[in-house]
């Protein structure tokens, strides 16, 4: 079952994870991994470090990735639910594979109701 296979609603346990170090303090990857929707942001790698942040991603919220190392996206990118892109102009400067991964963007414009519901 891909990410996009699950059903999604507005009962859905979020959890939104960041990239600070401080995140390493604790083992909590488990924990995390249970949540029905993990956001993730920007340079969010987790191989390596499931232990502590888990390894699932469904939602991926980033600036631009041209300015990270590698031009970095998430490793099950082909299966996210979708991702969040700060600007039009961050998404145009994303190096990103060719998907029809649904996209929008985080900042409030005349269409903010149509991209968030």
């Amino acid at each position: 079952m891909t990410n996009r296979d699950r059903n999604i609603n507005a009962n859905s346990r979020v959890i939104i994870i960041g990239n600070s170090p401080s995140i390493l303090e604790s083992e909590r990857g488990k924990e995390i991994d249970l949540y029905d929707v993990v956001v993730r942001i920007n340079n969010c790698p987790t191989e390596g470090f499931e232990k502590f942040i888990g390894e699932k991603t469904d939602i991926w919220a980033t600036t631009r990735n041209t300015v990270m190392r590698d031009n970095f996206y998430p490793k099950n990118y082909d299966n996210l639910l979708g991702v969040w892109h700060r600007t039009s102009r961050s998404k145009s400067q994303c190096k990103l594979p060719k998907t029809n991964i649904p996209t929008c963007y985080m900042y409030k414009t005349r269409h903010f109701k149509e991209n968030f519901k």
